[in-house]
């Protein structure tokens, strides 16, 4: 069976990938918020976040098996945020001592508008 994982990024929104992603994953583990999955071709690791109405869902490529409930994705969601925004505009952040730019559409820098739960 013949596998893409190689074509996807680090980091996804759920709610984009092809209806047929999870075709060649085997489940492998689970915690709260995540389940664990391996591509059963490539061996590929892939965090998917358990289905929260309320949450935007990610998944994301884990390297090891021993970090994928610790992994730290901030810095990738924060990226992907900003991607997904188009980037940074030449405004100053409105949050009181800020002086970073904001993000394009929103008064935030990046950080301040991470804080606010965006992730979309």
């Amino acid at each position: 069976m013949n596998c893409t994982c190689d074509k996807y990024g680090t980091l996804l929104y759920y709610d984009e990938l092809p209806n047929d992603f999870e075709k060649n994953l085997q489940k492998v583990d689970s915690s709260t918020w995540h389940e664990l999955f391996k591509c059963q071709t490539c061996n590929q690791l892939w965090r998917i976040d358990i289905q929260d109405r309320l949450q935007v869902r990610f998944v994301l490529k884990i390297p090891k098996i021993e970090l994928w409930q610790e992994f730290d994705q901030t810095n990738l969601t924060k990226s992907k945020l900003l991607d997904y925004r188009g980037g940074m505009s030449n405004n100053i952040c409105i949050w009181e001592g800020c002086s970073k730019n904001q993000v394009k559409g929103v008064v935030y820098c990046i950080d301040h508008l991470y804080a606010t739960g965006a992730r979309r």
